[in-house]
């Protein structure tokens, strides 16, 4: 073949084919350019014409500055190939980075290889500002915890002991003073009494829902079946007063939290049990399925069970699906029905926890319908 076809071939490679010429071989920095092909013109921006001949102290001081020039006249006497990384060169304005394979050719030629590594350098740049600002987010959010688990430890001990004095003094009036308070000071002291345990209820909620992230138990395989069984037991005594059914199916075992669990359905069945009608017995199902998401479905995406918890209740209206989910937010007045507001918050919480959703589907004097999503795999067994 021609030398023309094998020059065709090295202009087309995508990597910088350059051959430099040492003249004396006493000198690092005699070296002159023997040989360009057309990709390095293109990648240090520089013509050939001006290239060729030319020292590259010359042409190209901040790509062949030192120590270079002595690596490569090491190459050719030593007759090994060397690698040089992070090879950084400005041209026109723009900063770019070479990785430089040289290898000995003669006694006084070495063939440079250089690819264009600026991108992947800018990329592993990216990478690491990414990975700063993860860590600089993780520790304001270890302090974070840390400052919601001292919230934690007042609402547990300072916040709720004037409550308990004022319930404990409230009961001693009433034993020891009774006559005298008479009807009126009697329905005060009563007032008084119901606001503080109505507080020390809402602080306990207040705790369990700053618990839920920060005292959270590591994922184990959790039988959702036996975790509903048991509820059911807890609260049989309410159930039998008001002669409420309940039907549980079949659920499913997932990754979760057990304790957390636990609540999450205490929280909703007791929910389905304090809302009913007053001329209805309560009827109560917990069923559950798994999501179809048709086959657009990404072999990447995790199946995700969908569990239900229906009840023939006093139901909602359909615009405040979202706004039962809120702190504090009731639909009712405390005098209807008693409780804060936190059931809901807390059932929210809990299951974005687990990486998953919760909706409320309702339709007034009818009943409500919970609706939890939740991973059948999760991606790390442990949870923050």
């Amino acid at each position: 073949m021609q030398p023309e076809f094998y020059r065709t071939v090295i202009d087309c490679l995508p990597l910088s084919i350059i051959v430099l010429q040492l003249e004396d071989q006493a000198e690092d920095s005699s070296f002159r350019f023997a040989f360009a092909n057309q990709s390095s013109e293109t990648a240090l921006g520089i013509p050939l014409r001006i290239m060729l001949d030319k020292s590259p102290a010359e042409v190209l001081p901040s790509l062949l500055a030192a120590p270079l020039p002595k690596l490569y006249r090491e190459v050719i006497t030593q007759r090994e190939t060397r690698m040089v990384e992070d090879i950084r060169y400005s041209s026109a304005g723009v900063e770019k980075c070479f990785r430089s394979q040289a290898f000995p050719l003669s006694h006084n030629l070495v063939l440079l290889v250089l690819q264009d590594v600026t991108e992947q350098k800018q990329l592993e740049e990216e990478r690491k500002q990414t990975t700063l600002a993860l860590e600089i987010y993780n520790r304001k959010l270890q302090v974070s915890n840390r400052e919601l688990e001292e919230f934690a430890y007042v609402a547990s001990h300072d916040l709720q002991e004037p409550l308990r004095k004022i319930i404990a003094f409230g009961d001693r009036l009433r034993s020891k003073y009774n006559l005298v308070l008479g009807d009126v000071g009697q329905d005060y002291l009563s007032r008084m009494q119901n606001a503080a345990a109505r507080m020390q209820t809402l602080i306990i909620d207040l705790l369990n829902l700053s618990r839920i992230s920060t005292r959270g138990q590591s994922f184990e395989q959790v039988d959702l079946t036996t975790i509903v069984t048991d509820v059911v037991k807890d609260l049989e005594t309410s159930i039998e007063q008001q002669r409420a059914t309940i039907e549980v199916d079949a659920l499913p075992i997932t990754a979760a939290d057990p304790v957390q669990m636990r609540q999450l359905f205490q929280n909703l069945i007791g929910n389905a049990l304090k809302f009913h009608k007053a001329d209805t017995m309560p009827m109560i199902k917990i069923s559950s399925t798994v999501e179809d998401t048709g086959e657009d479905r990404e072999v990447t995406t995790y199946p995700r069970y969908l569990i239900f918890v229906t009840d023939n209740g006093i139901g909602f209206e359909e615009k405040y699906a979202d706004r039962i989910f809120q702190p504090f937010q009731r639909l009712h007045g405390f005098q209807q029905y008693e409780g804060t507001g936190m059931g809901l918050t807390i059932c929210r919480r809990i299951v974005e926890r687990h990486g998953g959703t919760i909706q409320a589907k309702g339709e007034l004097g009818v009943g409500a319908t919970f609706i939890i999503s939740l991973l059948a795999v999760q991606p790390s067994i442990e949870k923050i």
